[in-house]
């Protein structure tokens, strides 16, 4: 088993997990390639997640039947083709592997994002024990038409409740899970994202 293989298998478990009982098909096709390893760019205000100007290798999702991930002008397009309406799993999602990062200081995640859709957005994060900060949702409005800069602050939620109540440790954080309208309704639409970053909360708008 190649390691990128062994990183899917571990994000299929953890998202199984976090879903419950319900069974998630997660076929991500490497077309031949390995994990993609991404330079981390850190600076004073943060560290640059993903910036699209490579190939998106180390972006997942849940189900080819929900998702289409692809590299459009240096950003993620996300088609979205249902998300949400599943009602034995609505927890649709995709994400990113990424090298183990401390976001101790950093515990805001930043991108630029936007929609031809209204809709809700969550992020989770996981670190490299496989826990997950599902204890306290941070969900956030999709901007419709033109690019926003969306934060998810994770202050102080570090923390997993499903299967069991667990510490999530932010200095090992190294896969990052997107979910679109988490438990409902459906959403079907296009997705943009652009320039993920860890940033310190002092980044968030006053």
């Amino acid at each position: 088993m190649t390691m990128a293989n062994l990183n899917t298998t571990v994000s299929i478990l953890a998202l199984s997990l976090l879903a419950g009982t319900a069974t998630l098909d997660l076929n991500v096709k490497d077309k031949g390639q390995s994990t993609q390893e991404v330079s981390i760019v850190e600076n004073t205000n943060g560290t640059m997640i993903d910036d699209f100007s490579q190939e998106i290798y180390s972006w997942w999702k849940n189900s080819d039947e929900k998702f289409a991930l692809e590299r459009e002008d240096e950003m993620l397009k996300v088609t979205v083709k249902s998300a949400g309406a599943d009602k034995t799993n609505p927890w649709d999602c995709f994400g990113r592997q990424f090298d183990e990062m401390d976001l101790t200081k950093t515990p805001v995640i930043k991108m630029k994002v936007k929609s031809d859709k209204p809709g809700k957005m969550r992020v989770y994060l996981k670190d490299a024990n496989g826990m997950v900060t599902n204890a306290i949702g941070v969900d956030k409005q999709l901007p419709v038409g033109d690019f926003k800069e969306v934060y998810f602050d994770l202050t102080g939620k570090w923390s997993q409740s499903w299967p069991d109540k667990q510490t999530v440790d932010p200095a090992e954080i190294g896969e990052m899970l997107i979910f679109i309208n988490g438990g409902g309704p459906e959403f079907k639409g296009t997705i943009y994202i652009d320039d993920v970053e860890a940033v310190a909360v002092s980044e968030m708008p006053k």
